[in-house]
């Protein structure tokens, strides 16, 4: 097992994920705090992710031009996480975060494109749709704690995160739906193999169905149990029910990595 590219894998989405919602939560109603600590948790992941690269390949030196250019946006990501940190004035807060949204993305796609794996053309959709469902989902029970600190906080960021990750949660199973079936009439005799290896039980088909189960399906029931808990205004049962749905997502997208490195296919 590849730990090491899991791990990055892994880190590399969750942070660029988590940044890439910010701009919906209004600077003026969360304050400096809210986008202080979600910027050190994205650094920290980012840092993650550096250091599961710098194990993975025994240094810094890059292997080749998609590697010293993917390390390139790294850094530019970092660099804008320290600087929400360091910068006391936080009208340019949102900007940062498009701006390292940006240099996520173009880091998650040309790591996914340079990256190989069977079906490989859907392999930067399945990365950043990955990206965006860890990010909503965990950024959703943040902000959901956030209403403790502010009680009179409006209800609507909370609102379009839910909305947000029902967008996440649908896209990435109609992704998942795609790659099996893309597998299933694919003449590629490395894609059967893959196939083959996912559908036998005592091979990578336990792992599938907890990845179907827990990543997929359980979310899709406790969204619904977070909406509900959203319309009638109780954030704080909505923060419980996503605590349990970030678990989950997790989970999921942890199995996902690991069947992507084992057979090649991007479930």
């Amino acid at each position: 097992m590849q730990i090491p590219r899991i791990l990055f894998l892994f880190s590399i989405d969750f942070a660029v994920g988590l940044i890439a919602w910010m701009p919906l939560i209004p600077f003026k109603k969360v304050g400096k705090p809210f986008y202080k600590y979600n910027a050190l948790f994205a650094l920290l992941l980012a840092l993650l992710a550096g250091a599961a690269r710098f194990y993975d390949r025994a240094g810094w030196v890059p292997r080749g031009l998609v590697e010293g250019f993917t390390d390139g946006m790294l850094l530019l990501f970092v660099a804008g996480m320290g600087t929400i940190l360091l910068r006391r004035e936080g009208a340019a807060y949102t900007r940062i975060c498009v701006g390292s949204t940006l240099c996520g993305t173009v880091l998650i796609v040309a790591d996914a494109v340079g990256g190989g794996g069977s079906l490989g053309w859907i392999v930067p959709f399945v990365a950043l749709v990955s990206a965006l469902l860890l990010g909503a989902v965990n950024l959703a029970m943040i902000l959901g704690h956030w209403y403790l600190n502010i009680p009179n906080l409006s209800i609507r960021p909370l609102r379009d995160l839910t909305w947000g990750l029902l967008v996440a949660l649908t896209l990435r199973t109609l992704l998942v739906g795609v790659v099996l079936l893309g597998a299933s009439v694919s003449t590629d005799r490395s894609v059967a193999l893959a196939l083959g290896r996912l559908l036998s039980f005592w091979d990578q088909g336990m792992l599938l169905g907890v990845r179907l189960l827990f990543g997929i399906a359980a979310p899709f029931l406790l969204w619904y149990m977070v909406w509900a808990s959203v319309r009638l205004r109780a954030t704080q049962s909505a923060t419980g029910i996503l605590y349990a749905a970030v678990v989950l997502v997790v989970i999921g997208e942890l199995i996902s990595k690991y069947l992507f490195i084992s057979t090649g296919l991007p479930l």
